[in-house]
């Protein structure tokens, strides 16, 4: 996710007050940050810095990159032995408040890249359930079974979906355990992440790539009507899926 923010932004998360988020396309945008536009808000930041979060199967990682020269001016990671919403958000406040001052006062946009079909269900405080990562197999999981056949039912022949670490499967299977509740939002890693970095105010928001899994059509960009079927049956409403952009769209 791109953010813009404040210069006295002092990083008390979840961060707020002119945030705009969006996200980010490749997990190599920490180093990669385009240049600052001529126009717009771009045109009157002196010197601006771009932030990078890298999260994946053992740990965090970041870049901060200046936006005009693309050199690293700061870097640190962190490292995890478990996988859990809380883990990966107190590295992520670690990380953002070691970034010393003077550096951190100049960062205008964040990026977050997670690792691809990692899930969970997500409330205004925390995770309600998982995640369930990205090598998570519904086979043995007490629905795993009836959430596949209604997958194969519905889902074109071939569509990533139809694997067992989809996310969809992985949401359907929690569907059919339990009821989901209502204002319980499906989030991967990476969108969990950064609405963090943008408050509860804002819609949780996927991307193209995060939600390939899930069976969102980027062509039309829509869910297709069988996914809505398949969501509606397990008692999710489409308000309670993320809101979709193109990789690097606007999130907040």
């Amino acid at each position: 996710c791109f953010a813009l923010l404040p210069p006295s932004l002092a990083f008390s998360p979840p961060l707020t007050g002119g945030l705009r988020v969006s996200l980010s396309p490749s997990p190599r945008l920490a180093t990669s940050l385009p240049r600052r536009s001529t126009g717009g808000l771009y045109s009157v930041i002196m010197a601006s810095h771009g932030l990078g979060f890298d999260f994946g199967t053992s740990g965090v990682r970041i870049n901060v990159v200046s936006s005009t020269t693309l050199e690293v001016v700061h870097a640190d990671s962190r490292a995890y032995s478990e996988q859990s919403a809380d883990v990966w958000s107190n590295a992520m406040d670690e990380l953002l408040l070691a970034i010393p001052e003077k550096i951190r006062s100049d960062i205008d946009r964040i990026s977050v890249s997670g690792t691809s079909a990692s899930v969970l269900l997500a409330t205004p405080s925390g995770a309600s359930r998982g995640p369930r990562m990205y090598d998570f197999s519904v086979v043995g999981a007490p629905k795993g079974e009836e959430a596949m056949a209604m997958i194969k039912r519905e889902a074109p022949a071939g569509h990533c979906v139809r694997s067992a670490t989809s996310s969809l499967a992985k949401v359907l299977c929690w569907g059919l355990e339990e009821p989901i509740e209502k204002g319980v939002k499906v989030a991967h890693q990476a969108d969990f992440l950064a609405h963090r970095l943008t408050g509860e105010g804002a819609p949780v928001t996927s991307d193209w790539n995060n939600m390939l899994k899930f069976g969102y059509d980027p062509m039309e960009d829509e869910y297709p009507g069988w996914v809505k079927s398949l969501t509606g049956a397990c008692g999710l409403g489409t308000e309670q899926l993320p809101r979709v952009v193109p990789p690097g769209g606007l999130v907040g």
